[in-house]
């Protein structure tokens, strides 16, 4: 089964893909989980090498509720686009 990050219930992030990156549109309702910086890193980085596995794609850019946002839950910085290099362990 494996360690879930989120519930089985709740909203879900929109996708889109423009040229050779991801967009991706997280809820607002994301930022009430409560995350430590580690565990909206690790997040954020499911996130990014799920969609970065899916072919020769080059990064992912995330937004909060529609917008431009630094961060997520406070801790990770949103403004530059996540690679595979940024979620390398």
């Amino acid at each position: 089964q494996g360690l879930r990050l989120l519930g089985k219930k709740g909203d879900v992030p929109t996708v889109f893909l423009r040229s050779k990156f991801f967009f991706v549109d997280l809820p607002s309702s994301w930022r009430a989980l409560n995350y430590s910086g580690s565990g909206e890193m690790v997040l954020l980085c499911a996130l990014t090498r799920t969609l970065l596995g899916l072919g020769e794609y080059q990064g992912v850019n995330f937004m909060v509720g529609g917008q431009a946002s630094e961060t997520l839950m406070g801790h990770v910085d949103l403004t530059a686009p996540f690679t595979a290099e940024t979620c390398s362990l």
